[in-house]
Parts: structure tokens; sequence; C-alpha cells
């Protein structure tokens, strides 16, 4: 899902308050990522490694019975 608007209206603060409630509630784990100019792949693929389990040579996925959501907050986009 993609959200857009204006900055400054709370789309991050609805995201993060609806994923927090899913942690609560279903036990759901969450990646939170925020990118920036800076943010080079291999951070992110460690990021998201860091949640998983390796289920095989190169197979990652979620831990038994669980599910996780990655958050990928201000992916910027040039000026056209």
């Amino acid at each position: 899902m993609i959200l857009t608007g204006e900055s400054g209206v709370g789309k991050s603060v609805l995201v993060k308050g609806l994923l927090e409630t899913l942690k609560e509630k279903k036990g759901v784990s969450t990646i939170f990522l925020n990118f920036s100019a800076q943010t080079k792949a291999k951070d992110v693929q460690l990021a998201i490694e860091s949640k998983l389990i390796k289920k095989g040579k190169t197979l990652f996925g979620a831990r038994p019975l669980e599910k996780i959501c990655a958050f990928i907050d201000d992916v910027n986009m040039p000026a056209l």
C-alpha cells in the first residue's frame, strides 16, 4: 500500500499506530525503515534480515506462527 499526501498530515503516525495495534493484538512483528538519500541497499537488507530466521542456504522467513510487516517511510521521489 502506498499512502500519499502533503507533508505533515500524519501519514506515518497513522500507519505506525496501526502496526503497533497489530503487534499487540495479533503478534505481528514490525520492521520500520526510514529511507533517505544516504540509505544503502545493504542496510535495508540487513534491517529486514535481522527480523527473519534462516530456513535454507539463501532462504529466510518469519519464525513459526509469526507474521512480519515492513513499513518503509519516506521513499523520496525526484521532483519532475
